[in-house]
């Protein structure tokens, strides 16, 4: 997110961390989409016990220093480890390497074979609760994660681990369980967890933020760790701006730039509220810095995305409409910037202009589920109640564990069977990268907002 890279300095002055997100990572942190293994490894109990990189690897290539077994022996007693066992295979064989069980792999585009590096215990019972992966059921496709965890019951208790884990917080956010809140702000407040999970704890926070949770976000925008103030400051999009502008305020100063951006992201709407003098100034270096990032960063659609949605904040419409067209002209298929597009007319009451642009979005990708939802709220506004439902219906099926679109349409069902008398409680919200919506608006960066 930054040009220049000063070595020694904070990570998080020149980069910008994606969180535990759908698309991403599996709700119990394990990779799914291509990621660094900077997320992954903050995960693991190496991290937090001290390990580094360079511990296994040469800093220059890159490269393991030895073969993995001796890496982990270098920690870890053989005699322990290195024996049929712990590992419950033929020594030599598939599944008695260490890494084949704690460092699972996964292949993206079709050559890169990446391990895990959270350097987990095998869940198969995560795999039978939450539907994620498992190192065992990797190999033994042909079986089922129940056959996977009753094995490991076998070899392993009564010291086998099976009790609750943080990713179960994360599945539930990720089906808008209101459940989450709770179990979200439990994570949050781990410090066992380490800083990237109750980050992303924080993060998600943003969708289920009441009170109690308030409470819980709210100490944590001093914590220590930038990572995970950073992940305090996402939290507060929920609420109303003028909400969040004293907690958010100090954190213009903060001392990690991306701290710093994201705060000035989120008091862009109420920015004109900011105390003259130093509390402005230092609001308008950390927007400074904001735009910088977002340029830096301009070949690509999102920036274009980020720095519309800043404009529109600041009630700067007309820049914010170029900066969407900016987008789409770098290029045609990127989808959130004509939703965004969209909801900036129907902001501005111009629904006959934002018609053309939902269609043009679902002509392009007829499988965008944000596309098909704000055209449905577009009809529904219009009076044009038949023709939104098939849009709305579409919306849910294509997001069927989004409450959200499942409940939009069903109150526009009852308003048809109701003669008329009933609106579907919402309105339309800005789609962004990943194709989730966001409550102030889709920031193009993967991750930037969660969904509402």
């Amino acid at each position: 997110m930054w040009p220049a890279f000063t070595p020694g300095r904070p990570l998080l002055d020149s980069y910008r961390p994606s969180l535990l997100e759908p698309g991403l990572y599996f709700p119990d942190g394990q990779i799914d989409g291509e990621v660094y293994e900077y997320g992954s490894f903050l995960q693991s109990k190496m991290y937090r016990a001290g390990v580094t990189c360079s511990d296994c690897h040469d800093p220059h290539s890159g490269k393991l220093r030895t073969a993995p077994d001796v890496a982990c022996s270098s920690c870890h007693l053989p005699s322990r480890y290195e024996t049929p066992q712990h590992h419950h295979h033929q020594v030599g064989k598939a599944g008695s390497s260490c890494v084949d069980c704690h460092m699972a792999t996964r292949t993206y585009m079709v050559v890169d074979v990446r391990r895990d590096h959270s350097m987990r215990i095998p869940r198969p019972d995560l795999s039978v609760r939450l539907g994620v992966p498992n190192a065992c059921n990797a190999c033994h496709a042909n079986r089922s994660p129940q056959w996977a965890e009753q094995a490991l019951t076998r070899w392993f208790m009564p010291r086998r681990e099976t009790g609750p884990h943080w990713g179960e917080a994360f599945a539930l956010a990720r089906r808008h369980d209101t459940a989450a809140t709770e179990a979200l702000v439990r994570v949050a407040l781990d410090t066992a967890a380490g800083p990237w999970v109750r980050s992303s704890a924080l993060a998600a926070l943003s969708d289920f933020l009441n009170v109690p949770a308030l409470d819980a976000v709210a100490p944590s925008l001093g914590d220590r760790d930038p990572l995970v103030r950073f992940g305090a400051v996402r939290a507060l999009q929920g609420l109303a701006p003028e909400v969040r502008l004293p907690l958010v305020a100090p954190l213009l100063s903060d001392s990690t730039r991306v701290v710093r951006m994201e705060a000035a992201s989120l008091l862009a709407p109420v920015a004109d509220s900011l105390a003259r003098g130093t509390e402005r100034r230092t609001f308008d270096g950390a927007a400074r810095e904001y735009g910088a990032s977002q340029r830096f960063n301009g070949d690509q659609p999102w920036a274009y995305v980020n720095l519309g949605v800043f404009a529109s904040d600041r009630r700067d419409y007309a820049q914010a409409e170029r900066s969407y067209r900016e987008a789409i002209r770098i290029d045609s298929l990127w989808i959130p910037a004509y939703v965004n597009l969209a909801d900036l007319y129907r902001a501005q009451g111009r629904d006959s202009l934002a018609e053309p642009v939902l269609r043009r979005a679902i002509t392009l990708a007829p499988t965008t589920a944000d596309a098909h939802y704000a055209l449905g709220l577009l009809l529904v506004r219009q009076q044009q109640l038949d023709s939104a439902i098939p849009e709305l219906r579409r919306a849910a099926e294509l997001r069927p564990d989004d409450q959200r679109f499942q409940e939009v349409l069903q109150a526009a069902l009852g308003r048809r069977g109701a003669g008329g008398r009933r609106t579907p409680a919402a309105k339309p919200a800005p789609a962004r990268e990943s194709g989730r919506t966001g409550k102030r608006g889709a920031k193009g960066v993967p991750g930037t907002h969660p969904p509402p």
